[in-house]
């Protein structure tokens, strides 16, 4: 059935059946549609306010945009819906299951979202402040970038079957830190605008490393002013944090140095007796990289030459962030930001002298606290 654009204000559409419905941009405030069996059902951009979808099936269903706020939507399947962008601010959504569901920059504001099934759902963006989360399921679910404002919140539960074998509780310090946390980057700088050559060329570079080493599987977001180029590097999992800042650099001049900080950091960790988590997973997947650096490197020396190699000759700095927004700088060459003073030694004589600007290694103290502050329940 089509009700595309139709108004259906405050109808009854209790039990309704039907798959693949199309309600885009339907008028549906205050309708009665409980229990209402609705798999894959378009309601993109839908008019829902105030609506009642008490246990209702709309697993897989489409909506995005939509307008839900004050909506009644507990016990309903919302498993696999695509609700990104999506007002919910305000709604009941206890008990209801929105497993795998899209929340991308939802609004979520004073939701009810208690014992709700989140498990595996992406709500990157989403803005929660104000919502009950208390029983929560929250198995793999990441919580980079969320606004998450005076949460009302006791306890969740990250089982991976949602079934309380596991069990978290918050006092105010915990619950602010698992609900605030930011997507970690790797951050590089180089001293030089991107040339579209340039640009051409490292696209080329990252694609080589990337059918090489899986973990390097988004291209990184690029920021040009009229002096320099930042690369931003999202990552998904914090262990990948320093391979990804090996890889990142390897079209660049300072790689040697800057991978050989990385690597003389990782046998300082190593030789910690400490067996936590998160360390060893930093160093294993480390030691896949390195174990690869020669293949590498010859494969970016392939496509370099003399004719393109000016932008990556540059100074760079490179810049790891964790997820509780502790940067750890690892490399910084010397004549690093001295151009803006017009203090670039000459060509000759900053090349002799590259070998011997490695001045910012971290200490093994800040890079084991860095670490240590991963996602501390991953």
């Amino acid at each position: 059935a089509n009700f595309s654009g139709a108004n259906l204000t405050g109808a009854n559409l209790r039990g309704v059946f039907g798959v693949n419905v199309n309600f885009e941009r339907a008028d549906l405030r205050q309708a009665c549609l409980v229990k209402a069996d609705l798999p894959k059902a378009d309601l993109n951009r839908a008019e829902l306010r105030q609506a009642n979808l008490t246990y209702a099936n709309l697993s897989g269903a489409d909506l995005s945009g939509a307008n839900l706020r004050w909506a009644d939507l507990r016990g309903a399947n919302l498993s696999g819906a695509d609700l990104s962008e999506a007002n919910l601010s305000g709604a009941n959504l206890s008990g209801a299951n929105l497993s795998r569901a899209n929340l991308l920059k939802a609004s979520l504001v004073h939701t009810d979202l208690t014992q709700t099934n989140l498990i595996k759902a992406d709500w990157m963006g989403a803005d929660i402040s104000g919502a009950t989360l208390t029983g929560a399921k929250l198995y793999n679910v990441l919580r980079f970038n969320l606004k998450a404002e005076e949460i009302t919140c006791e306890w969740v539960d990250l089982s991976a079957n949602g079934d309380h074998s596991k069990i978290y509780k918050f006092d105010t310090e915990s619950l602010n830190k698992f609900f605030n946390q930011a997507l970690p980057t790797v951050r590089l700088t180089i001293d030089a605008p991107l040339t579209l050559e340039a640009n051409l060329v490292l696209a080329t570079i990252y694609h080589k490393i990337a059918q090489t080493i899986s973990i390097l599987s988004h291209p990184p977001s690029i920021e040009i002013d009229s002096r320099r180029t930042t690369l931003t590097f999202q990552v998904n999992r914090e262990t990948y944090l320093f391979t990804i800042g090996f890889l990142s650099v390897f079209p660049f001049e300072d790689a040697t140095l800057t991978q050989k900080n990385l690597i003389n950091l990782m046998r300082q960790v190593q030789d910690q007796t400490s067996t936590q988590k998160a360390r060893v997973q930093v160093l294993g997947t480390m030691a896949e990289v390195v174990a690869k650096v020669n293949e590498l490197k010859h494969m970016v020396r392939a496509i370099l030459n003399p004719s393109n190699r000016k932008f990556f000759e540059s100074p760079t700095q490179t810049v790891l962030r964790n997820s509780s927004q502790q940067e750890l700088v690892i490399y910084r060459h010397s004549s690093f930001g001295r151009r803006l003073k017009g203090s670039y030694l000459p060509q000759s004589e900053e090349g002799s002298n590259r070998q011997s600007s490695n001045t910012t290694q971290p200490s093994l103290i800040e890079t084991l606290n860095f670490i240590d502050s991963f996602d501390y329940l991953n």
